[in-house]
């Protein structure tokens, strides 16, 4: 048998102000704090160093970037979009994680035209994306290659 004294607080009844610091950030344990440098696109991004730089407890730089922006032609990968950063942040202690990305929706095929994927161009709302057919072998084998490509280049880092 349980005893309930009474009912647990409603959330918008409990006062934390007695608590509360406004004047530090927020930890955030174990995990800290991830920016979208790029964030699907080189046109928006990336944001100011310094604007990052007064992030406390950033520790991450995220890299979504479409295989069309990574690899515009055939083995011709633009490193300098990954190693730039990683020499600019690793010293501050930044982690660099990296996704390459098969569709987008900015307007954009996100798979390189030398790819010859098969696919269809799809109304999203506010844009139009190519969306490649997910199984097209042909697609999966040159991203396979690129995914190899990077394995190797960024292996242990």
């Amino acid at each position: 048998m349980f005893l309930l004294s009474a009912p647990p607080p409603s959330p918008s009844s409990v006062d934390l102000s007695a608590i509360a610091d406004l004047t530090r950030p927020l930890a955030n344990p174990d995990k800290g704090w991830v920016h979208h440098y790029y964030d699907d696109n080189l046109r928006v991004y990336p944001s100011p160093d310094a604007d990052l730089r007064a992030v406390t407890g950033l520790d991450h730089l995220y890299l979504r970037l479409p295989w069309s922006t990574l690899e515009p032609h055939r083995g011709e990968i633009r490193w300098e979009l990954v190693d730039d950063l990683v020499r600019r942040w690793s010293p501050h202690g930044v982690g660099i994680g990296l996704g390459v990305t098969l569709k987008e929706t900015n307007g954009d095929a996100a798979v390189p035209d030398w790819v010859g994927a098969k696919g269809r161009w799809v109304e999203s709302g506010w844009s139009r994306d190519f969306e490649p057919e997910w199984d097209d072998p042909k697609m999966l084998v040159a991203y396979e290659s690129l995914q190899r490509r990077l394995a190797t280049r960024y292996a242990g880092k």
